[in-house]
């Protein structure tokens, strides 16, 4: 018997970790697979007589998801995604707050645009 670690890429859910794992189960040759959502990572025990590597990978693919072959040591790190997403929610809470003083504070601006004050368009947009 041979063990396989891979990364799956692009789980969202635990169905996502289910479906995964049944289809690794119905790989003739697969003894055992265990997929981990929160290292997006499988670990699958397999007869090599009777399965491949490719097959594996290909099971999941068929699913519809992304395998990058990795070693034991190799996990998903987060950081980068979460840097990202700070990144854009202070950018959008910077955006929003000119659209929220001036809908709050009622304050008009000093130019008109099609014959309305430009805090009106603001406003609505």
């Amino acid at each position: 018997m041979k063990k396989a670690h891979f990364n799956i890429h692009g789980m969202h859910c635990a169905s996502c970790v289910s479906r995964n794992e049944s289809s690794l189960k119905k790989v003739p040759g697969v003894k055992e697979a265990s997929v981990n959502f929160a290292t997006g990572t499988a670990a699958v025990e397999y007869d090599e007589s009777q399965a491949s590597e490719h097959e594996l990978h290909r099971a999941v693919k068929d699913n519809g998801y992304a395998v990058s072959s990795g070693s034991a040591h190799e996990h998903h790190h987060p950081e980068a995604e979460v840097k990202g997403t700070r990144r854009r929610a202070f950018i959008a809470i910077a955006l929003t707050l000119p659209v929220l003083i001036l809908a709050m504070g009622n304050i008009e601006l000093p130019f008109a645009l099609y014959g309305f004050n430009a805090s009106v368009w603001v406003k609505r947009f």
